[in-house]
């Protein structure tokens, strides 16, 4: 694939992408997002317990008519919003951070800002994150990349810690331009994986000097956010915010002169609500 061909299509998945964020942001949008919380907070039931509790409607009542709503709107928000446009698929997400690297890098060779080193060198420690292999959770990038050889995939992970990321940070011109021409083999790679692809890369990366005991300020990022933003540390996070939430709201409901049984109510009922919502989130980005 020609540097053109790998422009054109970067600017088509540019202008997708742009168009699905112009999509999540019509009312169409929030109304079926709205429909499927309702349906989802009813189901739990988070919406029936604070009806009854707050407005003595009965239970079940207060369910059907959350399912009844929910239901509406989605369905109403789907026929309105027809053609909802195709989401980008995992590969072509991380295709156009890699081809913004390589403009990062070529920005470098016309102006000499160094700036522009460390972007194209931070968007593609990102990438390298992405494919690493899920020993502990998912990683649906890995499974995207992964066709017959975890050996050489593997490899292309070590080659771009040790090698490809930190000629970018010191890296000679010479340097940088073998680096460039890698780095769209790898964004040619991303669009179709292939073994024989896969092994090749690995073999350009080679030419490029080792740094095996590099601690760039790139690998030192890397590895704290790889302990602070492993997955289960942020539902852990999330989960710590959303009890500090209904706790805080509790004590407030009693220092304005509620009952501890209002308050409670309330408070758990805050806390029951925001937890439903980041699952359904979780869910919803999971899908």
């Amino acid at each position: 694939m020609t540097p053109q061909e790998l422009s054109d299509v970067y600017r088509n998945l540019n202008t997708k992408n742009d168009f699905n964020k112009k999509a999540s942001k019509r009312i169409v949008y929030y109304i079926n997002q709205i429909g499927f919380f309702i349906v989802v907070f009813s189901i739990f039931p988070i919406i029936p317990i604070i009806i009854q509790t707050f407005f003595k409607i009965n239970f079940l009542y207060s369910m059907v008519a959350g399912l009844f709503i929910g239901f509406i709107l989605v369905n109403v928000s789907n026929d309105i919003g027809k053609p909802w446009p195709p989401k980008l698929s995992i590969n072509e997400k991380q295709f156009l951070k890699v081809f913004e690297s390589l403009k990062d890098i070529e920005t470098y060779q016309k102006e000499n800002i160094d700036f522009s080193r460390f972007e194209a060198t931070k968007k593609l420690s990102e990438v390298k994150q992405r494919m690493k292999n899920p020993r502990k959770y998912d990683n649906y990038f890995w499974d995207a990349l992964i066709k017959e050889s975890v050996d050489c995939l593997d490899r292309l992970e070590i080659n771009f810690e040790e090698r490809l990321l930190p000629n970018l940070i010191k890296g000679n011109d010479k340097d940088l331009m073998i680096a460039h021409s890698i780095i769209e083999k790898f964004a040619e790679y991303i669009l179709n994986p292939t073994i024989s692809e896969l092994k090749e890369l690995n073999r350009s990366l080679s030419e490029l000097n080792p740094y095996p005991q590099e601690e760039s300020q790139i690998r030192i990022f890397s590895q704290i956010r790889i302990f602070f933003g492993h997955p289960y540390m942020i539902h852990l996070y999330v989960l710590l915010i959303l009890i500090g939430s209904g706790y805080f709201v509790f004590h407030f409901g009693i220092k304005l002169g509620a009952t501890i049984d209002t308050s409670y109510i309330v408070g758990t009922g805050l806390f029951g609500t925001l937890t439903a919502a980041y699952l359904v989130l979780f869910i919803a980005r999971k899908r």
